[in-house]
């Protein structure tokens, strides 16, 4: 019994090592600060400047078709 309780425990914390990284790129792509080393606040400005750059958007067209 405490093996099986040991080998998800030991599952939980490798999923968390996996998807911990993810989950803070996601947060933090909503930044409003250039850099990743405080979150200033919540702001769509570099989505934005992406989706204004002419080169991503033609990669962006060119796969959806």
């Amino acid at each position: 019994m405490v093996k099986k309780h040991n080998g998800k425990i030991y599952l939980f914390l490798c999923y968390i090592f996996l998807y911990m990284p993810i989950i803070f790129m996601m947060i933090f792509s909503f930044n409003e600060s250039r850099y990743n080393n405080a979150f200033t606040g919540f702001s769509l400005k570099w989505y934005a400047e992406l989706f204004k750059d002419e080169s991503v958007m033609k990669v962006f067209f060119k796969h959806l078709s």
